[in-house]
């Protein structure tokens, strides 16, 4: 965990293990439609995970390994639903942030073929 400056504890990805469940997260999916409960539910799980961590922290309040953001994730996974479903949450701002590659997730969804979609 680490002070982000603004008094709030942020947590890395690498500190909140993708991978297995937690009972401390899952608080912020009370803000999602029941629509989007089905997006999240159909989403490979450490995407999931890592949507979970966002929804309950909020965008600013975690820091991302190798600035490879939820969303960089989602890109890489194709997953234009887990791009939509973050940008519907908080995760707006890192839409243009490039990871150490100097990528951005929406030149992840490109080569993945989704070019488009994630802006509709």
């Amino acid at each position: 965990l680490a002070a982000n400056g603004f008094g709030r504890t942020t947590e890395t990805l690498q500190e909140v293990d993708l991978r297995r469940p937690s009972e401390s997260l899952g608080v912020g999916r009370s803000k999602l439609s029941p629509s989007q409960h089905l997006v999240l539910e159909s989403l490979p799980p450490q995407l999931q995970r890592a949507i979970e961590v966002v929804l309950d922290r909020g965008w600013s309040g975690v820091q991302w390994p190798k600035d490879f953001t939820a969303l960089h994730l989602a890109g890489s996974l194709g997953s234009v639903p887990g791009l939509k479903l973050l940008l519907q949450a908080t995760a707006t701002p890192g839409l243009n942030a490039r990871d150490v590659s100097d990528k951005t997730a929406l030149e992840y969804a490109m080569d993945k073929g989704h070019p488009w979609e994630v802006l509709e």
